[in-house]
């Protein structure tokens, strides 16, 4: 992985909250519970460069306004490296919202602001929770329980044409 190199600028801290890029984008937030996720993935943005540059930084220290595309490109590897898509692109979402607050306070320029931003979001697929079972998938099921001689098999086959039948609540399929 490359190395990371970001401007310290240590008075970032001292700016009035108002005035703060990551207290202004997380006051914009509409509730609580997005505030609360969206800090939280700042957080592990802040841990993960305070392991790289062996640094101390904390959410309002971090220099959010020096970060540029090369910083966005890199972070975006280790995130799809380590994360979900779904989870890797909320983190670049609350990068993007801050550098947009930082922005718009007048502490990142239009153009690093524009370069900064445009970095691909993480793409790749997941498993999606609760597909429907093929008849061939089914019929492998019950013919494993009919198998079983146990009552276990005659309680397992029960309990998978109760689910089944209960997914699709008498649907025509």
């Amino acid at each position: 992985m490359s190395e990371l190199s970001i401007v310290p600028e240590p008075e970032l801290h001292l700016l009035p909250v108002d005035e703060h890029p990551v207290a202004v984008y997380l006051a914009g937030l509409q509730s609580e519970g997005s505030r609360r996720v969206m800090r939280s993935r700042l957080g592990q943005v802040v841990a993960w460069v305070n392991t790289q540059m062996n640094s101390q930084y904390d959410l309002y220290s971090f220099p959010w306004h020096t970060l540029r595309f090369q910083h966005l490109n890199l972070l975006r590897s280790h995130l799809a490296e380590v994360y979900k898509p779904a989870t890797a692109n909320a983190t670049l979402a609350a990068l993007r919202g801050v550098l947009k607050a930082a922005w718009r306070l007048k502490l990142l320029s239009t153009d690093d602001y524009l370069q900064a931003v445009d970095v691909d979001s993480v793409r790749g697929e997941s498993v999606v929770k609760g597909r429907e079972l093929s008849s061939g998938e089914l019929g492998a099921l019950l013919g494993a329980c009919a198998q079983d001689k146990t009552p276990a098999g005659r309680r397992d086959a029960a309990l998978i044409a109760l689910l089944y039948s209960g997914a699709y609540g008498g649907r025509k399929r």
